[in-house]
Formats: structure tokens, C-alpha cells, sequence
């Protein structure tokens, strides 16, 4: 009987491990979205000489209900437009191979591929190529081409498009020619991850003003044909955007196209958030977002009037209709590759508050960082409560600017040089120039990963000593077969790091912490009555990369 309990509980035991387990896979998915459909349906299939398969992808959507699964097999799809108005996952066999060419057909609405359907649709596998689209629409062809739309009026949908090639027009004349548009006003949730797209006449992914959760990931994009920002969101009318909108993992080359830029022209921006964004068209607006995640994004070929990342809120006057609230912009790499103005790492413009920028890399721009008042409706807006930490400013022309009256919080970053920035504040510093009201200082001696940690001592109490204190100003020690500390004392400890340098050191008896110290010598002093008992003194200093070391020691402590 007992070995059949045991027996139970074992199996019982490893059920519970696997639900476990699928949990955590779950909490764990690459994804911040729920798929709410599940593919139970029938499976239809589009090419290939199976009997019964149709021909077209339309045809097979038309006869297809919620739930389905669509194969389609290699092949060139010649199809004016496929509307997705159902809940299914449609499977290209890979887009190198399976094809989609919209011939720039004439359409009524927008997109080679539309998304509309009232559920949760994934789309995959697929070169989508020489969309068409309604006419009246700038130059070039005059058409409003886009590679794949999406829209829909339903919360809680999620629409995941994954693994496609996008190419578009290849005509930098197309005005209105996007790889990826996510159509004014819709609230599906957005995955567009693992995609290629490329030679659009104007930006390859357009998000405006869609309610739901983004989640823009492991792209490879360009600055199209033309040249105009890669990835480009936008609110406005009032449409406060309190959704995670997330950018994260794409590889993005700005330097393409033929645009001139010069103050005619576009500039180009990988990654641009626009709040308020019909006060930069001569209306005063609102509309806010305060969920924004731009990070480990690498954005290469900055060169002259070409941008990294740019949160900029154009709503008029102290910008508080547009506020752009708790951005993160961290770990990514802007590479430059021209000082000459104006190309920049990163902007901040308005009302953008509370913004962390950390463990990014922006090197050989002409500005790494920009931080100025709001552009529109006489502005009197700034950036506020931004916090800047751990990142590398190196070999940028003008260096970080900051136009604010508030001093700015930019300790803990790499400059170029160990003796730091060029500002008047530090006249030996021959690194990056900062220029504005910066508090720089510490900074950061070392940019790198760390080979070493931090060089801890406890030097008083002075081991295998008695330490007496002596009216409270001096310590008088005599040598002994043990540590011994008389009276109230002042713990000092010697930390060093010769890489990053050294943060914290904090002070514990018997593993509680007692005391924190920011700047050598680093002390505390030990004012707790002893009982003449073995206490656990210990000394752990941290650096500013949060690597750890500690020195501890037993000390016997009388009064």
C-alpha cells in the first residue's frame, strides 16, 4: 500500500511538473501577447498537385471558416489583393519560394494582403511584392500601395505576421508606398517579427494610432528607395495609447535611399514616435503614449540628416496634451558613420517624461544626444525626469546636447575617456563634449565587459589587533590571537576596481546591513553595544556594473 501512495504521488508529482513547466513556457514566450485561437479547424491547401487544392488564396479564405489551417505551397500567387476577414493561420512554405504579386492592381482599399478578420490570424512564409492600391494618392503611381494592412475594430485579437519578405514599389517617387501599415484607429494587438522588408517608396512600418499592444521584434529593414523613417508611430486626436508598444531586436540600415534630406526635405529616423502629431501640420492637438520599449535594436549607416531613435511630442504650448510618459530606451547600438549635423543617437523634443536611456552605444554621430524644447504652437515644453545611465557616448562631433534649464541626470555613462567629457565642469575631460546644465559626474572609467571584479579590505578594525576607541578620537591597538573592537568604531574599508570603478560598499554584521557608503574612504561607524561575542563583519563593494566582492572578518565586540 505504501509503495502504491508512493507510486501516486510520483506520477501526480510529475503532472504537476509539466503543467508547471508549460506555464512557465508560457510566461516565457518571445511574445507579451495571448493568442486567444487555437487551430482546431480543417486543413486547405493552395498549389501543389494534390487533388482538391485550389489554385488561388483567396478561393481557399472565401471557402475556409474560423479556426482553419491554409498551406500554401511554392509558387508565384498572382492575386489583385487577399483579404484575411477570417481567423486563420495561412502558411507560405517560405518566402523565398512562395510568392505573392499583387501585379500593382487598381484596388478600393488598401493593402496586398488586408487583415480585417474579427479573430486571431497568423501570416507567414511569404514574398509579398508589386503591391497596387486606391488611386489619388501623391506621386509616382498615385496609388496607395502597402504590402500588408491591418485593422480591427475588436480588442483582445492579435494578428501575428511572421517570416515574410516585403518589397515594395522600388520607385522612390511612390509617396505613399509602406511595406507594413496598421490602418488609423484599429485595436488588434500587432506581432510583426522576423520580417525582411525593403525598397519601399516611403516607410517600411507605419503604426497609427492602433490602441492595442505592438510588438515590432527580429525585423530587417531599410530606409526604403526614397529614404524616410524605417519604423513610424503616430497618435493623435485625443487617442492616448496606454498599450505596450514595443521595438526590440531589429536590424535597421538608415542610410538607404536617395533623399538629400538638407531643411526641404525628410529626415530619416529608424525608430520615431510622434505624439500629438497633427501640431506639426499647423493644428493644435493631443494624444499621448506612456508604454513605449525601444531596445536591443541595432541602427546602422547614420549619416548626414539621418537619426537613431526620436520620441517627439508636437502638441502646442507646455506640450501636456502629447506627454510622452515612461519610455525605455535601452540596449541598442547606433552606429554613425558622418559627424556632420544633423545626424543624432537619440532625441527627446516636449513634454517627454520620465524617460530611462541606459546600456545604449551611439558612437560617431554628430550628436548623441538631443534634448531640446517642443518644435510646434510656441512650445515651452522639455524633456523631464529623464534618467541617463551605463551608456557609451564616443566619437560624436557635438557631442550630448541638452537645451533644458533643469539639470539632467547623466551619471554613470562612458564618454570616450576615462578623464571624461569635455565640459567646463571638468577641464581635464577630453572625451565626448556635453553641453547644457549635465550632472555628469561620476563617470564611467572603463566601457566593456568586465574581466575583474572589485578589490575589497577591511582596514579597521585592524585584524588580529584589540581596537579600543579612546574618547571617541583615536583607536589605540594592541596585538592579539584575535580581532577585538572596544567601544564604538569606525569600520573603514579600502574598495578599488580598475575597470568600471567602484559604486557602493555596504557594511553588514551577521549578514544584516548596517551602512552604505558612496565615495571613499568608505566607512561606517559601528555604534551597537557588544556582548564579548564573535560577530561576522563583512564588506561587499559593488561596481558600477554590479559585480560584487566582499571581505569579511570575525570580530569580538565589547560595549
Amino acid at each position: 500500500m505504501l509503495t502504491m501512495l508512493k507510486t501516486k504521488g510520483f506520477v501526480l508529482g510529475v503532472i504537476l511538473f509539466i503543467i508547471a513547466a508549460g506555464v512557465a513556457s508560457a510566461d516565457n514566450s518571445v511574445s507579451s501577447f495571448k493568442s486567444q485561437l487555437l487551430y482546431r479547424g480543417n486543413t486547405l491547401y493552395v498549389g501543389g498537385d494534390g487533388p482538391g487544392n485550389y489554385t488561388n488564396i483567396q478561393e481557399a479564405i472565401d471557402d475556409a471558416t474560423d479556426g482553419d489551417i491554409i498551406i500554401v505551397y511554392p509558387g508565384i500567387y498572382f492575386e489583385d489583393q487577399v483579404t484575411i476577414n477570417k481567423a486563420l493561420s495561412i502558411q507560405g512554405a517560405e518566402w523565398a519560394t512562395t510568392i505573392i504579386d499583387g501585379s500593382d492592381a487598381l484596388l478600393t482599399a488598401e493593402g496586398l494582403i488586408r487583415i480585417i478578420a474579427n479573430g486571431d490570424v497568423s501570416f507567414q512564409g511569404f514574398t509579398i511584392r508589386n503591391a497596387g492600391g486606391p488611386s489619388g494618392y501623391g506621386g509616382g503611381d498615385n496609388k496607395l500601395n502597402m504590402g500588408i494592412a491591418a485593422s480591427c475594430n475588436s480588442p483582445d485579437i492579435t494578428y501575428t505576421i511572421t517570416a515574410n519578405k516585403i518589397i515594395g514599389t522600388q520607385n522612390p517617387n511612390d509617396d505613399y508606398d509602406w511595406g507594413f501599415y496598421a490602418i488609423s484607429g484599429g485595436k488588434e494587438n500587432i506581432i510583426f517579427t522576423d520580417n525582411i522588408v525593403t525598397q519601399t517608396g516611403c516607410n517600411n512600418i507605419v503604426i497609427e494610432k492602433t490602441t492595442g499592444s505592438t510588438d515590432i521584434c527580429s525585423n530587417l529593414l531599410d530606409a526604403g528607395c526614397w529614404g524616410i523613417d524605417p519604423i513610424y508611430y503616430m497618435t493623435y486626436d485625443g487617442v492616448d495609447i496606454t498599450t505596450l508598444q514595443m521595438v526590440r531586436n531589429n536590424t535597421i540600415d538608415v542610410g538607404t535611399g536617395i533623399n538629400p534630406g538638407g531643411s526641404s526635405n525628410n529626415k530619416i529616423t529608424g525608430i520615431g514616435f510622434s505624439s500629438a502629431y497633427l501640431g506639426c501640420t499647423g493644428f493644435p492637438d493631443s494624444g499621448k503614449y506612456t508604454n513605449i520599449v525601444i531596445s536591443r535594436n541595432s541602427i546602422n549607416n547614420v549619416k548626414e540628416w539621418r537619426r537613431g531613435i526620436a520620441l517627439d511630442n508636437f502638441a502646442w504650448g507646455d506640450g501636456a496634451g502629447g506627454e510622452i510618459l515612461n519610455a525605455v530606451i535601452k540596449n541598442n547600438m547606433i552606429n554613425g558613420v558622418s559627424t556632420t549635423p544633423t545626424s543624432f543617437g537619440i532625441r527627446l523634443s516636449g513634454l517627454v517624461t520620465n524617460t530611462c536611456l541606459q546600456d545604449n552605444e551611439i558612437t560617431n554621430c554628430d550628436m548623441s544626444f538631443w534634448g531640446r524644447i517642443g518644435y510646434y504652437g510656441e512650445s515651452t515644453a522639455y524633456p523631464g525626469a529623464t534618467q541617463i545611465h551605463f551608456n557609451r557616448f564616443q566619437d560624436n562631433a557635438q557631442g550630448f546636447i541638452w537645451e533644458g534649464a533643469t539639470i539632467l541626470n547623466a551619471e554613470n555613462n562612458w564618454w570616450g575617456n576615462p578623464s571624461g567629457p569635455r565640459h567646463p565642469d571638468n577641464p581635464g575631460g577630453t572625451g565626448d563634449n556635453v553641453s547644457g546644465t549635465v550632472d555628469f559626474t561620476p563617470w564611467l572609467f572603463y566601457y566593456g565587459p568586465e574581466t575583474s571584479l572589485p578589490v575589497v579590505n577591511i582596514t579597521l578594525p585592524v585584524k588580529g589587533y584589540i581596537n579600543i576607541n579612546v574618547l571617541g578620537f583615536i583607536v589605540l591597538k594592541f596585538k592579539s590571537f584575535t580581532t577585538v573592537a572596544i567601544g564604538k568604531i569606525k569600520v573603514v574599508a579600502n574598495a578599488t576596481d580598475n575597470q568600471s570603478g567602484i559604486q557602493r560598499v555596504e557594511f553588514y554584521v551577521d549578514d544584516q546591513l548596517k551602512g552604505t557608503d558612496t565615495s571613499a574612504p568608505y566607512n561606517w561607524v559601528w555604534t551597537d553595544r557588544g556582548l564579548f561575542f564573535p560577530y561576522t563583519l563583512k564588506a561587499v563593494a559593488y561596481d558600477y556594473y554590479g559585480n560584487q566582492n566582499a571581505d569579511v572578518i570575525k570580530v569580538w565586540k565589547i560595549a
